[in-house]
């Protein structure tokens, strides 16, 4: 399954919870970089921030889409607390088949990863 059909799946997702996308932003690295993912972010009126991949060539022709360089380096925030989850092996693989338990494991996990914080 392609990135296009799992992120269509998960803005269903989204709008079923009753979440708007609307002048939402993805802020995505340049493994993410496909005219079909931004075709699509467009439809749904997310504003798009992708690296560009530069293994996939631009013709001369094709206009750059706008990149901010500020905002891609804020995505850094988000990788540090999954790979800081990604620490507990529990929530690593997921072991419980009770769906209750497994949040309950990732609230432990939030607040272990805060008391470390405020420790300092």
């Amino acid at each position: 399954m392609g990135i296009e059909a799992l992120f269509e799946q998960l803005c269903v997702l989204l709008e079923e919870a009753e979440l708007s996308l609307s002048d939402l932003f993805l802020n995505a690295d340049s493994g993410f970089n496909s005219q079909q993912l931004r075709l699509a972010c467009q439809h749904r009126q997310l504003e798009t921030n992708i690296a560009l991949n530069r293994h996939c060539g631009l013709s001369s022709a094709s206009r750059l889409p706008y990149f901010d360089e500020e905002w891609y380096k804020r995505r850094s925030v988000i990788e540090q607390a999954t790979s800081w989850l990604d620490s507990f092996k529990t929530l690593l693989v997921r072991y419980e088949s009770c769906v209750e338990i497994w949040v309950s494991f990732h609230w432990l996990a939030f607040v272990v990863l805060f008391l470390r914080k405020i420790e300092r």
